[in-house]
């Protein structure tokens, strides 16, 4: 079924073009949330004149995208400290709410779709990547460094008694 699109959708097309879509998916999902017109002449000439509009509204969004990437960038890399439990594995695991708690804090406001972990959920310390892309081909990657101060104050209590008994010989 060919049909207009009347917005930017993922994996389907920009505004504007005219593209094939399963009948089912067009009557179901797209044609009830406003997103596509069926194809003909009037409502061509309807996103035509839409799309005149869109190109303003569409550069602002991509600025201030790509301004919220530079922002983020700017902030560098993440890193999250998380209790251990006696296993030495991480209590619960890192996930996209952690990172946009971090975010919070930081005084950005990120949205969890615009975050993809690349091994998600993390459940173990090391590093990590991200994906953060807030608006279609505008990202970034960003690392994710989790740690532990608990373990790692054991491990310099360890090194220090240690040290101390070799220290006592």
């Amino acid at each position: 079924m060919k049909v207009l699109l009347k917005e930017n959708i993922k994996n389907l097309g920009k505004v504007g073009e005219s593209v094939d879509v399963s009948p089912g998916y067009a009557r179901n999902w797209l044609i009830p949330q406003g997103k596509v017109l069926l194809v003909n002449d009037a409502n061509r000439k309807a996103i035509e004149d839409q799309l005149k509009g869109l190109k303003l509204i569409e550069a602002t969004k991509q600025k201030e995208a790509q301004t919220l990437v530079d922002t983020i960038a700017a902030l560098g890399d993440i890193v999250l400290d998380h209790r251990l439990n006696e296993e030495g594995r991480l209590f619960g695991s890192v996930g996209i709410s952690n990172i946009v708690d971090y975010y919070k804090e930081k005084g950005q406001a990120v949205q969890r779709k615009d975050i993809n972990l690349v091994n998600a959920p993390i459940k173990e310390l090391g590093e990590y990547e991200l994906v953060f892309s807030p608006y279609q081909d505008i990202k970034t990657v960003i690392k994710i460094k989790v740690i532990s101060s608990t373990a790692e104050a054991e491990a310099s209590s360890t090194e220090s008694s240690t040290q101390e008994s070799k220290d006592d010989e």
